[in-house]
């Protein structure tokens, strides 16, 4: 939790830490700073997803099954999920960009998919055709919780696939 609470932290104080230290002296240049930190956000917007999809790997995939609640399978998912929910996926919604982010979190996406903004729980268990096109705020919810027990399983959406907005998908 520390780790995921730094990476939000830095993320919003890099560009103004950035500013204060170029402004920090007589004769800095203010307009110089504010470019420089405007370069920091811009860094960090993208450097978080690389720490996202660093810390959803170093969390492990997931196989499917049922596992015991609190258990070190439920963990690794809650810490996965916590990584991947780092950076602001709306910047990629609707562009490739979207199905790249996807696939380094390990589904697998097919060619020329529209995916708009969508969660999920699992990506290592999802397998997306090509030419599928998904709607806005779409979730696949491929891991949930019954009676007391963590159960994963994959979710297939079809090749030229339509699924709409505001859907949730189960395996």
């Amino acid at each position: 939790v520390p780790v995921l609470i730094f990476v939000r932290m830095v993320d919003w104080l890099a560009p103004f830490l950035v500013y204060h230290f170029f402004t920090g002296d007589e004769g800095d240049s203010i307009s110089v700073a504010v470019l420089y930190s405007v370069t920091a956000f811009l860094v960090a917007r993208v450097a978080v997803f690389g720490v996202a999809i660093a810390g959803k790997r170093l969390a492990g995939r997931l196989s499917p099954g049922q596992y015991p609640l609190w258990g070190l399978t439920h963990f690794r998912w809650w810490v996965a999920v916590r990584f991947s929910e780092l950076p602001d996926l709306y910047l990629l919604a609707g562009t490739p960009w979207m199905a790249a982010y996807l696939r380094a979190l390990g589904a697998e996406v097919g060619a020329n998919a529209h995916i708009d903004r969508i969660t999920v729980a699992a990506p290592e268990l999802v397998t997306i055709g090509a030419g599928a096109s998904l709607g806005t705020f779409l979730n696949i919810e491929n891991v949930r919780v019954e009676g007391g027990l963590l159960r994963v399983g994959p979710v297939t959406i079809g090749a030229e696939s339509v699924v709409g907005s505001y859907a949730v998908l189960e395996n």
